[in-house]
């Protein structure tokens, strides 16, 4: 019976606070309380699906728990510790003290989460954390700080140096810090597996050195960042790369050039019509969304050449694309939305099982695709469609799907479609014609 609630706590991630507190307040804890006789990495489990706020709470029921809670190796403090000058201020004391205790008792931190706001002259507690932190041998650090405005400006703190020295640090990810390379040059994470930046600004060189240091990163994100003109990874840098995310790239950065041989899922969201996207040396690439890129017939054509792994593909809001003439027996997924000078699509894709088209006009197309295949069709036009547009461009666009599985067409806003209209629309070869 004591097993079978285990489980379930462990399963949800929860402890009933009202069932163990009644033992307590009982004084039945010696032969009542079941939970508290686990061993202490099972209290540690249990306690990790905790706020570090709640872990405290939990460790006033009985000296077992205050042990585990002493212990914990991971520390998860959350966003909303804090409400006032006193809260910050004990938060602040609390955080320096609980890490304190694991250095002194030389225990390893696995996780540190902490959310704060900008904290104009107490930004040294937080280079007092990570320098414990890194002493620690912490594996997970997450830290996001507030910026100040100035002048209508973003003020960021500067990320301390001694960070780039945290050689059991696997996973990075921080908010709001300006990044630059440390005075001595080098960056010594050489477990880094995941590296996150958002709300950063970056610095050329410090980039330069993460693709020359770093040789266990699979996984590079940066939103949001400013301080880049460029992007470029060099075929011999961070040979386990898997996995790139460019979201939100600012209006000076114009050009990523990568050559990344593990790279398998490639992501770039750019709202400025990014110019120069090199990546035809990605040659393990599987999965690539490029938002907001000028991308080119031509460079399709070059880029399905090249890449002859990649099997799914996504295309937003690429305005320069006017033609686009892909041919691939690998592709899979195609989906292209936004790209509304596009007129003419051509996609000889043998084995393509999903198809997802959005814009406010059809170009015309010619598919090949697998028998399979899904389409997804919405379209928002600007003016209301007349029967000449259902019965011909639309019927026109739709029978390149006369063999697919099913189709699902869709609009943004109200549209009716006239009767006789629809009754050509439901003589397609589909299977199924979904309207919504």
């Amino acid at each position: 019976m004591a097993v079978t609630t285990i489980n379930i706590c462990l399963f949800c991630g929860i402890v009933d606070f009202k069932f163990v507190g009644e033992f307590h307040q009982s004084n039945m804890e010696d032969t009542r309380d079941r939970i508290s006789q686990l061993p202490e990495p099972i209290l540690h489990h249990i306690l990790s699906f905790l706020l570090v706020k709640d872990a405290v709470r939990m460790s006033t029921l009985s000296k077992i728990w205050t042990s585990a809670l002493n212990s914990l190796s991971y520390l998860d403090f959350g966003e909303d510790f804090f409400y006032g000058p006193q809260d910050m201020r004990n938060l602040l004391k609390a955080v320096t003290q609980i890490l304190v205790i694991r250095l002194k008792h030389k225990i390893s931190v696995e996780k540190f989460w902490l959310r704060l706001p900008y904290l104009r002259r107490r930004f040294y507690y937080v280079h007092r954390w990570i320098k414990l932190l890194v002493a620690c041998n912490v594996k997970e650090f997450d830290l996001s700080v507030g910026r100040r405005i100035y002048e209508g400006k973003q003020l960021h703190n500067k990320l301390p140096e001694v960070i780039f020295d945290a050689k059991a640090l696997n996973v990075l990810n921080l908010v709001g810090f300006k990044i630059e390379l440390p005075s001595h040059g080098t960056i010594n994470l050489s477990s880094l597996r995941e590296l996150h930046l958002r709300d950063v600004i970056l610095d050329e060189k410090f980039i330069q050195a993460l693709c020359v240091s770093c040789h266990n990163l699979e996984f590079l994100y940066l939103a949001w960042f400013k301080g880049l003109a460029s992007f470029q990874v060099g075929e011999k840098n961070l040979p386990k790369l898997k996995k790139i995310k460019l979201e939100n790239c600012p209006s000076e950065f114009q050009m990523v050039d990568i050559a990344a041989i593990s790279l398998e899922d490639l992501t770039i969201k750019s709202y400025w019509d990014l110019k120069f996207v090199k990546i035809t040396a990605c040659k393990a690439l599987k999965s690539l969304f490029l938002n907001g890129v000028a991308v080119t017939d031509k460079w399709l054509e070059k880029l399905f050449f090249s890449l002859q792994n990649l099997e799914k593909f996504y295309l937003s809001c690429c305005n320069t694309l006017t033609t686009m003439k892909i041919s691939s027996i690998w592709l899979k997924q195609l989906i292209v939305f936004g790209c509304s000078n596009l007129v003419d699509a051509q996609v000889y894709t043998p084995n393509l099982i999903l198809f997802a088209f959005g814009c406010c006009s059809l170009p015309t197309l010619k598919l090949k695709a697998s028998r399979s295949l899904k389409a997804n069709i919405s379209f928002d036009s600007l003016e209301t469609p007349d029967s000449d547009w259902y019965n011909s461009n639309l019927t026109n666009f739709l029978g390149s799907f006369n063999h697919s599985l099913s189709i699902k067409l869709s609009s943004k806003k109200d549209e009716v479609c006239p009767a006789n209209s629809l009754a050509t629309l439901l003589q397609q070869d589909s299977r199924v014609i979904d309207f919504s």
